[in-house]
């Protein structure tokens, strides 16, 4: 006979101002995704629901500037840089000079281009408004894969 097993369920809110235990499965009632707790997280590591990955909210978002920061919030959030991570992201205003990604509050990294043969710093207008850039994190920085003539 099989035993039912029975999830925490609770909104984003409550399970925010918690820290579930490792491998302690939770049910995020307002997002509609499984929630595994690490025992460190506040909130748990929550896992992309199909809602989600047909939103395309965990790799993409709108890049609000400060100053020649970008800052990036996805949902779920990235709960840490990891090389090899690509995100997709529309700026709101136009790159002033060498630019900075910072994907939910993770830190600030150089956004870098291909030229020739070598990687370096964006320059002014490398990033316009209202067009759509993807980079990958790698070795502390954020390399662009597409750019504008």
């Amino acid at each position: 006979m099989s035993t039912p097993l029975q999830l925490r369920r609770e909104s984003a809110v409550d399970l925010a101002a918690t820290t579930p235990a490792e491998a302690e499965p939770a049910y995020d009632q307002t997002n509609s995704r499984l929630v595994v707790g690490d025992g460190v997280q506040a909130g748990g590591i929550p896992h992309a629901s199909y809602r989600d990955v047909q939103a395309q909210t965990f790799s993409y978002g709108v890049a609000i500037p400060v100053g020649d920061d970008y800052s990036l919030d996805l949902d779920p959030p990235l709960v840490a840089y990891r090389d090899g991570v690509t995100v997709t992201f529309k700026p709101l205003r136009d790159s002033m000079g060498p630019a900075t990604l910072n994907v939910n509050g993770q830190g600030a990294l150089p956004i870098r281009k291909v030229v020739g043969i070598a990687l370096v710093d964006t320059v002014a207008g490398d990033l316009q408004a209202g067009q759509v850039f993807q980079a990958t994190q790698i070795d502390g920085f954020f390399q662009l894969l597409n750019r504008q003539p």
